[in-house]
């Protein structure tokens, strides 16, 4: 067994891609990093155990690993049986992600939470989106789905989903599914402000899909540009962290990536409620 601290999110992919087929990869770390991970196993053809070592670990709650460290670690190997499974890939140019890439607000939200130290853990989330949501704008965006023609939208942020979650537990693409060769596109249309908080807590329950001016699709290459003269923020995001700028082409590789999983199922509507608490009290609301 060989031990490395990567240098950064580039040398960790090297890292794993210079593991053969035979071998295991375990990764810990956020999900900017696992992803970048998975990038190299993806090339050396490896199998990736992911385990949870930042500050949302979404991807690590979608595949059922235990939330805590030490408790995830134990899994390997431990009482519970691993598992292995085929999941997808999506990628942002040469970046993989296995989790969300986001545009618009979220994008915004993901670059502050990123660059604040005085608020720690999950809740530089809602601090981040309390901020960015008094500076960000709905933007206007031009979005095609594989071959279909150029079309104009107008939202807040469009959330482009390999898995389910991203901002510590928001479900934000609900039905996505890391193996079903398909990405989610999640478009948040232009809502009043005043909407926020009951909004947020309807995307932490995967509740927002059911009426109001958001759409749902399926597509397997995503193609996002900001319309002339828009005023949307635009920097582009995926699995917190920055990967470019718009425009930008994303795509999916279905059942590239072999990981390691336990037999625990992921959290359910316990999780998903307390969650949706959580936002509305951050944001002063009671129920």
């Amino acid at each position: 067994m060989n031990i490395a601290i990567s240098q950064s999110l580039a040398h960790a992919t090297g890292l794993a891609a210079a593991v053969p087929t035979c071998g295991v990869v375990a990764a810990l770390g956020g999900d900017g990093f696992i992803g970048a991970v998975a990038g190299g196993v993806r090339r050396g053809g490896a199998i990736l155990i992911p385990l949870p070592g930042g500050r949302g670990n979404d991807l690590i709650r979608h595949l059922g690993w235990p939330r805590r460290p030490v408790s995830a670690a134990a899994c390997v190997p431990g009482p519970r049986t691993l598992v292995s499974r085929r999941i997808d890939v999506g990628w942002v140019g040469d970046r993989a992600f296995l989790g969300v890439a986001s545009v618009g607000l979220d994008a915004m939200t993901n670059d502050i939470a990123n660059r604040t130290t005085a608020v720690r853990g999950r809740l530089v989330y809602g601090y981040a989106a309390t901020r960015a949501i008094a500076y960000c704008r709905p933007g206007t965006f031009t979005v095609r789905l594989d071959d279909a023609p150029l079309r104009e939208v107008r939202a807040w942020l469009i959330a482009i989903g390999n898995s389910s979650r991203y901002g510590g537990g928001l479900r934000i693409c609900p039905t996505a599914d890391l193996s079903d060769g398909w990405l989610d596109l999640v478009v948040i249309g232009p809502v009043p402000r005043v909407q926020f908080p009951w909004m947020f807590a309807r995307i932490a329950r995967g509740r927002h899909l059911k009426g109001g001016p958001h759409t749902h699709e399926l597509a397997r290459r995503i193609h996002v540009h900001a319309a002339p003269g828009s005023a949307t923020y635009r920097g582009v995001f995926a699995d917190g962290e920055r990967i470019g700028t718009l425009p930008v082409s994303v795509t999916v590789e279905s059942g590239a990536l072999r990981v390691a999983l336990p037999e625990t199922p992921p959290p359910g509507d316990a999780a998903q409620r307390t969650m949706a608490a959580r936002v509305l009290r951050a944001w002063g609301v009671s129920r």
